[in-house]
């Protein structure tokens, strides 16, 4: 008798939600640039927040600004970019919009108020969030700027995220990826895509060159995750065993590696493996209940059923058919 994992819906995938890439950041003087450099520097404004394809209202924050300190037209367009960047601070997205749309009226070829009234339509309640429209808006930021890597990463969100294309999504991210191959928060973007299309060959291609750029615990958990859905379980122990030897306190590493373990059958380091990550995260449902799930198949049913009640008590769902399936009893 062995423990049958399925591992789809059992690794936890810390991470798919927001990466900690680290990427490089964007310096003062890079941001001190002249209006010829604006192109590569609303580029490289990229690089200052990496959270995959889940945009949160910091990352749009953080690239107006940058924005704002690159595409300056030197009209009353900027006037308006700098009150939209503060209306969007104080979440009043209808006053954004309507600044925008005024930098837009006063210097038409302004790429990055087309981009970001786009993204800001999506908030809105009314008319103004017509798909049409929003599609309209992040044509024209392309069509004005064909390099514009921030403006194919937002619609690749807004395709994934609201139209659910994820065809659509997937080329136009790969367009970003291509015009900067260093670029870690749309290499991130591209390997969720990838991972959640099961593309994993693809999404292998995508951590492995996040990897080259930034060799931290998380970025080989993640790969690690990907190959246990390959069925490569080897690959995978060798990674989560790199990232915990990067960081002693990677739960999500222990407990992976202990699945993977499990399904190896070497109970006894897998055993290790999830007392270590309940050492770390004393509430780590989950790990109880798998470890529960390992003593009783190795002959410690007591035990085994003291962590399959300690799971469920934590509010782990299925531990409660486990107690069932082990006939375990509240005498424990």
């Amino acid at each position: 008798m062995f423990l049958k994992i399925n591992f789809k819906y059992t690794l936890l995938i810390v991470a798919f939600v927001f990466f900690e890439c680290g990427c490089k950041s964007v310096t003062k003087n890079e941001n001190q640039t002249t209006k010829s450099d604006s192109t590569s520097t609303q580029n490289s404004s990229l690089k200052n927040t990496t959270n995959g394809h889940i945009v949160t209202l910091t990352d749009l924050y953080h690239d107006f600004v940058n924005l704002a300190t690159t595409i300056k037209s030197h009209n009353l367009s900027d006037d308006y970019y700098d009150k939209a960047v503060k209306a969007l601070k104080s979440k009043n997205y209808t006053n954004a919009f309507n600044y925008l749309t005024s930098a837009i009226q006063v210097d038409s070829n302004n790429s990055g108020a087309y981009c970001f009234r786009a993204i800001i339509r999506t908030f809105l309640k009314n008319s103004e969030a017509d798909s049409k429209a929003i599609l309209s808006d992040f044509n024209m930021a392309l069509k004005l700027n064909p390099k514009f890597i921030l403006g194919y990463h937002y619609i690749s969100y807004y395709k994934w995220n609201y139209m659910h294309d994820s065809i659509g999504a997937l080329k136009d991210e790969t367009i970003a990826v291509d015009l900067d191959t260093t670029n870690v928060r749309t290499l991130n973007q591209r390997f969720v895509m990838r991972r959640e299309m099961h593309d994993y060959k693809g999404a292998i291609e995508d951590i492995d060159a996040i990897i080259r750029l930034n060799p931290n615990s998380s970025n080989y958990r993640y790969r690690g995750i990907v190959k246990g859905f390959m069925h490569n379980y080897a690959g995978a122990i060798i990674d989560y065993s790199k990232a915990i030897e990067l960081n002693k306190q990677d739960t999500a590493s222990y407990y992976n590696r202990a699945l993977v373990e499990a399904v190896l059958q070497d109970y006894s380091k897998a055993m290790l493996d999830f007392s270590k990550a309940i050492e770390n995260d004393p509430n780590m449902g989950l790990a109880y209940m798998y470890r529960g799930e390992v003593q009783v198949l190795i002959g410690k049913k007591d035990k085994g059923c003291e962590d399959l009640y300690k799971a469920q008590e934590l509010g782990v769902q299925k531990a409660a058919a486990e107690i069932s399936k082990f006939n375990c009893s509240l005498n424990k």
